[in-house]
């Protein structure tokens, strides 16, 4: 699960998402106002999240994929990129 990528990541636990949380941050997606937080979700979502997880993520939680690629067009004008997101999006 997402979320379980998400939070393994962070050591302090009072920084762990919740699912309303992660959901948020996709649906209420803002790239000018990317809190620190966020960022890192952000990254390790697309460094580390396998396509399943964040399909089924997307679906479960009826999250558009317009606002997923949001997220992901965010991740690549910091100067990163992952093949297998690349692939996903330009089957939209």
């Amino acid at each position: 699960m997402i979320l379980a990528t998400v939070n393994n990541s962070i050591g302090d636990k009072k920084k762990h998402f919740s699912i309303d949380e992660l959901v948020k941050l996709f649906n209420d997606f803002n790239m000018k106002k990317v809190e620190a937080r966020g960022d890192y979700a952000i990254n390790t979502i697309f460094k580390e999240a396998t396509l399943q997880e964040f399909f089924d993520f997307l679906k479960e939680y009826k999250v558009g994929l317009k606002k997923a690629k949001e997220l992901y067009e965010y991740f690549k004008l910091k100067g990163y990129k992952s093949e297998k997101f690349e692939w996903f999006f330009s089957k939209l």
